[in-house]
């Protein structure tokens, strides 16, 4: 039962913000970041994809008060925010004007993240859920064309456009349809090279779009590193549709989000957590880097004009310098 009041639903103290996308751009870390805030409070799960779901269709007034009540019990008195953070909404305009109904002063926020190292994450996520089984990445990339027109498609995977990595990893498009939507003041982008750079700025960046005070936290962990798992066959049923419902990627079809699934949530995060275990990254040939670099050049320069500056690699002889750097300041400290 949820003891959630209508005081609580209605507050207006309380600021609504989605963390929208992209996958593997960083949003899990970000979201556990926040979460241990004081005045944040963050949906559990962190995916909801409620406003992929046909409830969020309804009267937006019914719409609020299910969200809140379904996913927002833990809400406190104390919480002068609320957030989600479901990555298949920034591939979902209709989904970011249904937010903008339901929630009217909701801000938004998308991360981004070089289309190389994107697509090598994102491919290593794919095969961890068994959506993908060509364990070679430069082989799953040419694979494109044949998936689109239905072959050579996994018979795990629940939808196929999920293989499509050219149409995931050009994120320009996304963003630009992001704030033609909503508006550019209300979105707030994350780079995901910065934030493995200096997480500490970024964190102090989101909480001043936020509005919220800076809590000095110093402290920023890795989060979802590559995994692997330890047997095939239970990772099938951790990633069943018991488990995870089908995301629908347009407006006509439905997400089941039946109390059931509500219900299995803990069990389900158990089997899966027994099952994980660590793996190193898969390698991008330097042609497939190439081909990909090619078929996001347009996308990467529409990315730029909109942000800025379009966001690059960070290798991993970087990462441990800076990781060294970080260690030895808190030593310092």
């Amino acid at each position: 039962m949820s003891t959630l009041t209508r005081r609580d639903i209605d507050s207006k103290e309380r600021e609504p913000f989605f963390i929208v996308g992209a996958p593997r751009c960083g949003t899990t870390a970000l979201t556990y970041y926040l979460r241990g805030h004081s005045e944040i409070c963050m949906t559990v799960p962190k995916e909801t994809h409620f406003f992929l779901s046909s409830a969020a269709r309804q009267d937006p007034a019914r719409a609020r008060d299910l969200f809140m009540r379904r996913y927002l019990r833990h809400l406190g008195p104390q919480h002068k925010a609320f957030g989600e953070g479901s990555v298949s909404s920034i591939y979902a305009p209709e989904a970011i004007a249904r937010i903008g109904k339901v929630f009217p002063r909701a801000r938004f926020i998308a991360m981004v993240r070089d289309p190389v190292s994107m697509f090598r994450s994102y491919h290593g996520r794919l095969v961890f859920c068994r959506q993908e089984t060509e364990a070679d990445p430069n082989v799953a990339w040419r694979l494109q064309s044949d998936r689109a027109a239905n072959r050579h498609v996994p018979r795990s995977c629940r939808d196929a456009r999920l293989l499509q990595y050219g149409e995931i990893v050009r994120l320009g498009q996304w963003i630009e349809r992001l704030f033609n939507t909503v508006g550019r003041d209300r979105c707030h982008v994350v780079f995901y090279d910065e934030l493995q750079r200096n997480p500490r700025k970024v964190y102090r960046q989101v909480l001043s779009f936020l509005d919220l005070s800076d809590d000095d936290r110093v402290h920023f962990p890795r989060k979802n590193v590559r995994r692997g798992f330890r047997w095939g066959w239970l990772q099938d049923v951790c990633f069943s549709r018991l488990f995870i419902p089908t995301i629908p990627l347009d407006s006509s079809e439905e997400l089941d989000l039946s109390p059931f699934r509500q219900m299995i949530y803990p069990l389900h995060r158990t089997i899966r957590k027994y099952n994980t275990i660590r793996r190193g990254a898969a390698i991008v040939n330097q042609e497939t880097r190439d081909e990909i670099r090619a078929y996001c050049a347009q996308d990467s320069r529409l990315l730029k004009s909109l942000l800025g500056r379009s966001p690059s690699n960070v290798s991993k002889k970087r990462l441990r310098k800076l990781k060294n750097k970080r260690r030895k300041a808190r030593i310092r400290n």
